[in-house]
This record gives structure tokens, sequence and C-alpha cells, in this order.
């Protein structure tokens, strides 16, 4: 019989079980820490012979080995920034600084003595206005000199966003004793982030401001009828829900800390101290970085096709403001 003019069955379609999974890429920390003392030594002893002008470029030197040994599905991240570039910053810091001290100088030559507390405590209060201002545009430095795959982050917008956010925040946190705090910092990251851009792509946050709060009290009321015991576990549940979701085309950031990896960052470089006399900090601070970038993943992935480069050429004076004020960054 012939079957040539047979119809074949009709195809099955796929069943949703059977779509294809999302990709996970696990972030690589490649750092030793036997090249990291290397570095460090060759830093101390050109900064001592240099009288401390080789700072910039040592500081740079160490941002550049930090960022290149961080490595996303095959491609490690690069710092392009120089130590030209920070020795100028500092330049303009100190040269602010020093106009600051003659106009004081000179101020107080012409009013009473019982006023110059005054005027130092309102120049005071001036600088400290300034800081969310150092911190943003030092965030804008570290973004425009991070490159991946030949594409330059950059954060060129947000900055009045932020500065009326944080003032506004620091008010609210001072009514609240507090309370508001993680909420402050919770729209702070927010503002960062969305505003933050790879290239022409822009990243999303998703964290919820009701949701950190949450978070933080859970962990505040259990940490206390624990007797500190929980606050390990409460850190870690407050920094996934803060930096998970975070997305970037079709790739999206999942933070996976426990309890026990945030004693060990906290505690861990205190025994380290003191059992090796301080000798063996190195060592540990490439394994926190280790740990972390070992509980950092990406689900999905960015469709580098489409990505447009866009370089930001952002000056280092705010990142150097920041350094000479101290300002702690949570990067190098």
């Amino acid at each position: 019989m012939d079957t040539s003019s047979r119809t074949s069955p009709p195809e099955t379609p796929p069943s949703p079980s059977a779509a294809v999974p999302v990709p996970r890429i696990r972030v690589l920390y490649h750092g030793r820490g036997t090249a990291f003392v290397a570095l460090l030594l060759k830093n101390l002893a050109l900064v001592t012979l240099s009288l401390g002008f080789y700072y910039p470029w040592a500081k740079t030197n160490l941002r550049r080995y930090l960022w290149q040994n961080f490595e996303i599905n095959g491609y490690r991240l690069e710092y392009t920034g120089t130590g030209g570039e920070i020795f100028r910053g500092y330049l303009k810091v100190y040269g602010i600084y020093v106009s600051i001290v003659i106009l004081i100088s000179q101020c107080s030559r012409f009013i009473p003595n019982e006023f110059v507390p005054i005027l130092q405590a309102g120049l005071a209060a001036l600088v400290a206005a300034f800081i969310p201002l150092l911190v943003f545009n030092s965030l804008r430095y570290l973004a425009s000199r991070t490159r991946y795959r030949g594409i330059h982050l950059n954060l060129m917008s947000g900055r009045a966003d932020y500065l009326g956010t944080t003032y506004l925040g620091v008010l609210l946190s001072v009514l609240t004793a507090g309370l508001y705090y993680p909420v402050l910092k919770n729209q702070q990251r927010k503002i960062i982030f969305e505003h933050l851009r790879y290239g022409n792509l822009a990243f999303e946050y998703s964290a919820k401001n009701g949701e950190i709060l949450s978070c933080f009290l859970k962990g505040l009321i259990l940490s206390v009828l624990t007797a500190g015991l929980y606050s390990f576990k409460a850190i870690a549940d407050f920094k996934n829900l803060a930096l998970s979701g975070i997305k970037l085309d079709r790739a999206r950031t999942e933070l996976s800390l426990t309890g026990m990896d945030v004693f060990t960052l906290s505690f861990g470089w205190l025994a380290v101290a003191i059992l090796t006399l301080g000798i063996g900090i190195p060592w540990f601070q490439m394994f926190s970085f280790q740990l972390i970038a070992s509980r950092v993943e990406f689900h999905g992935l960015v469709d580098f096709e489409k990505v447009i480069a866009i370089r930001d050429t952002a000056g280092a004076g705010g990142n150097s403001a920041a350094d000479a004020f101290d300002i702690d960054l949570g990067v190098a």
C-alpha cells in the first residue's frame, strides 16, 4: 500500500519543563596572598623612599591588582585609572584646604575672638555637608575607571537625587533614632545602581524599602533576644536581600552569604592577626575576597552585541578628597 501520501503526526509542543535552563555564572577571585604581600611591600618601599609622593601610584597598583583578579564568565575586570589622576586630585584638595586655612586665619584677625569658634564650627558643618558629594563623585570616578570586556561603567547622572535623598535621610534617621538609616542606605543604593550604566545598558535595582526595613527590624529584635548570636545571620540576610536581584539586561545577581560567612569575615582577621602577629592578614584579605566572590552568581546572560561603549571622563578630585577625609567607600 502506498504510504507516501500519509501525513506525519503533529509535533508535540515543548512542555514548560523542557525550557532551556537559565545559565548560572559564578564569580571567581584569583588573588593570592604571596603576590599581594609582594605588592604591598613594593608599595611600602616606594612610598617611604619618595617621602609619600608615590602614594597615588601605590593606590592605583593596589586597585589594579584587586580588580584584575575578579573573573566573570571567563573575563577579568580591569582598573584603568592612573596615579597621575589621583595625584592631581590631591593637589586640588590640598589647595582648597590651604585656602580655607588662610581664610580662617585672615577672618580671625577682623572678628572678636569669641566668634572664631562659631566660624570654625560653621566651616566644619559646610565640609560635612560636602561629604555626600565627595562620596558620589568618588563612586563615579571608580565606575568610570572600571572596564569589563572592553566596556567601561559610567555614572554620569543622579548626583542631585543622591544629595537630596542623603540630606533628607540623615534628618529622618536622627528623628527616628536611627531606624530610618537602613532605608536611607537602600535609597542610596537604588539611586546609584539605577543611574549606573555598562556602556549604554542600564542596571535595575529591586530591593524595596519596606522589605529592607522589615528585614532590619527582624534581625535587630532577634539579635537582642539571642544576646547577639543571631546578628551574623541577620547581617547575611540583610546583605543578600539588598544585593540580590540587581539586573543588567537578562542577567540578575544572586548573593548567598551565610551567618557563618559573616562571622568568619568579622572575626577571622582578628584570629589570624593574633596567631600570626599580623603577618597573615594579607592572606586573610585574599581569602575574604575569594569567599565573597564564591557567594555571588549571575543568573542569565548579557547580550554584549547590543552594548555600545560610552566613556565617562570623570576627574579623580572627589576620590582623592574622600581618601583625604578618610571616608570609607567599601573599596580600595
